[in-house]
């Protein structure tokens, strides 16, 4: 799997990801999952031992956490990137603008060359 798939995976859901911890509870210690392995691909297999997981931390660091430490870990990541979101949406939007306002200033300038064209 490549490394931008793997993250692009890893990191599309933080809220997602906390999610999926919510059936590990000692009952279902034993029974089959679907394991994902990439967004599209999962395996069979069984669930050993649910009271720990393996949190992928990025860059291919893997860290194996408590559910509570990995669902807090997902809060948190998912608070951090929704800041960032934020913080990057404010001059997106400006570049927006601009852009869309110098698409308008070209379109008005090839109307107006147009124009003159049509008049010679």
């Amino acid at each position: 799997m490549r490394r931008r798939e793997r993250n692009r995976t890893s990191h599309s859901t933080p809220s997602g990801t906390k999610r999926a911890l919510e059936p590990l509870v000692p009952e279902t210690e034993g029974k089959e999952a679907m394991i994902p392995l990439t967004s599209s691909l999962y395996v069979s297999g069984k669930i050993a031992c649910n009271q720990r997981v393996i949190v992928d931390v990025g860059t291919g660091y893997f860290i194996e956490k408590s559910i509570p430490a990995a669902a807090e870990y997902f809060q948190r990541k998912a608070v951090f990137l929704k800041a960032k979101i934020e913080e990057f949406q404010k001059p997106v939007m400006a570049k927006m603008k601009e852009k869309n306002q110098l698409e308008e200033l070209i379109q008005q300038q090839t109307a107006a060359m147009q124009a003159a064209a049509g008049k010679k």
